[in-house]
C-alpha cells in the first residue's frame, strides 16, 4: 500500500470502508463461480447467487430481518418475485454452496488483512501456523411447522464444523452437515486438508475435548512438521511413562502445572500416539488437561 492509498484509508469513515471490503470480498463474478461451482442440481431463474447473498446481507446489515429485507427489495424492484420464492431459494441452497462462500470469501479478505494487526504467537511457535477447530450446533430452532407449534421439546437444526486462524481470528473454512447430532470430529477428515492448502508453514491444530480421540490426530499429522494440541477427554485412556518424571511449575496466577509424558490410547491400539500431557490445577474449577504431540517442553 503506497502513501496515497494509506492517506486516503485513514480519511475513510469506517462505515465505509466495511462496504467496500465487502463489495470486494462478495463480487458478483466471485459468488457467480462459487454457485456454478458447487451449485449441483440447482438452477438460476429470477433470484440469482449474487442477489440472494446481498439480500441476506441488507437482512444483517441494514434491516431487522429477511423479510424486511425481502419486502423491501421487492418495492424497489430489487427482487422480482415473492417473498415466498425468496425464502425458498435460501432454503434450498445447497451447503456445498456456503462452504464454498467462506472459503472464497475468506482468501479475499486475507489479501486485505494487515500484518500489524495479526496477533503474535509466543517465540516458541512462531514456525508455526496455529488453526483453530470447533463444532457447533444450532439451538432453539424455531417451530415453524404448525403441528409442531406449542410442543413441547426443543428443536436441534445442523452443526458445522469450523476452522480459525488464530494470528488474524478470522473463519477459514467450514463443514456443515444437516443432523446437529453429529460429532464435531466428524468432517476433519475433509475440512484439515483444505485449510492447510491455504498455509506453506507447518501448523499448529488445536481444538477442544470433542476432538479428543484416536482418528483426529492422524488428520492433524498428516502433512510434515504439523502437530496437535487437544483438549483431553476421559474417553480415550492416557497411558503415563513411568520411566520419565513429571515436571511441575507454576504460572503468573500461582496455579500449578503438571506435565507428564506417556500414550494416548492402549497398547493393542495401532493408532496409539506418544503425547505429552499439561495439567493446569485450579481450586474454583475443574483442571485443564492438554494433551500434545509437542514433546519437548523446553522448545
Amino acid at each position: 500500500m503506497d502513501a496515497k492509498a494509506k492517506w486516503a484509508v485513514g480519511r475513510m469513515p469506517l462505515a465505509e470502508g466495511v462496504q467496500w471490503v465487502l463489495r470486494y470480498a462478495l463480487g458478483d463474478e466471485l459468488l457467480q463461480g462459487i454457485w456454478d461451482e458447487h451449485r449441483g442440481r440447482c438452477y438460476d431463474k429470477t433470484i440469482s447467487f449474487p442477489l440472494l447473498v446481498w439480500l441476506t446481507r441488507d437482512a444483517l446489515v441494514e434491516f431487522n430481518s429477511g423479510h424486511e429485507s425481502f419486502v423491501k427489495h421487492q418495492a424497489d424492484r430489487t427482487l422480482e418475485t415473492s417473498v415466498q420464492a425468496a425464502y425458498g431459494k435460501l432454503g434450498r441452497t445447497p451447503v456445498a454452496v456456503s462452504q464454498g462462500l467462506l472459503l472464497q470469501a475468506t482468501r479475499r479478505l486475507r489479501e486485505l488483512f494487515p500484518d500489524w494487526a495479526c496477533w503474535q504467537t509466543p517465540a516458541s511457535l512462531r514456525a508455526f501456523r496455529v488453526l483453530i477447530y470447533d463444532g457447533k450446533a444450532i439451538k432453539r430452532v424455531a417451530k415453524r411447522l404448525k403441528s409442531c407449534r406449542g410442543a413441547a421439546g426443543g428443536l436441534l437444526g445442523g452443526r458445522a464444523g469450523v476452522a480459525v486462524a488464530w494470528q488474524t481470528g478470522l473463519a477459514l473454512a467450514m463443514r456443515g452437515d444437516v443432523a446437529g447430532a453429529a460429532n464435531a470430529g466428524k468432517h476433519c477428515g475433509e475440512l484439515v486438508p483444505q485449510v492447510c492448502d491455504e498455509f506453506d508453514s507447518p501448523r499448529l491444530h488445536v481444538s477442544d475435548r470433542g476432538f479428543c480421540d484416536l482418528r483426529q490426530p492422524e488428520h492433524f499429522t498428516r502433512r510434515p512438521g504439523d502437530r496437535f494440541l487437544v483438549r483431553y477427554h476421559p474417553k480415550v485412556k492416557f497411558h503415563r511413562d513411568e520411566s520419565v518424571a513429571a515436571r511441575s511449575s507454576t504460572n503468573e496466577l500461582g496455579q500449578s502445572i503438571v506435565e507428564t509424558w506417556g500414550w494416548l490410547g492402549s497398547e493393542q491400539d495401532k493408532r496409539r500416539r506418544r503425547v505429552r500431557r499439561i495439567e493446569l490445577v485450579r481450586q474454583d474449577a475443574d483442571n485443564v488437561i492438554l494433551i500434545t504431540d509437542l514433546l519437548d517442553a523446553d522448545e
